[in-house]
């Protein structure tokens, strides 16, 4: 079954779209110092398989880097 509710990527179970979203629901400030963001991000996505739209906004913010993100999303590569 797809992760995904339709061909345009976009997460069910409301996950979140942005990274900022993201940050929101694990309580994290925007403005926290970029380990601690960059960490709470690792561990969010030890349990979860995000829309590629998201893994790549991760990725332009330097939350996850590339190599990460190929293994979460190998179709990406």
């Amino acid at each position: 079954m797809s992760r995904f509710s339709d061909n345009w990527f976009v997460p069910i179970d409301s996950d979140p779209f942005t990274p900022e979203e993201l940050l929101r629901q694990l309580d994290v400030d925007v403005h926290a110092p970029f380990d601690v963001r960059r960490a709470a991000v690792a561990d969010w996505l030890s349990d979860h398989r995000p829309a590629p739209r998201l893994l790549e906004c991760l990725v332009l913010d330097g939350l996850v880097d590339a190599q990460t993100a190929a293994r979460r999303d190998p179709d990406a590569a």
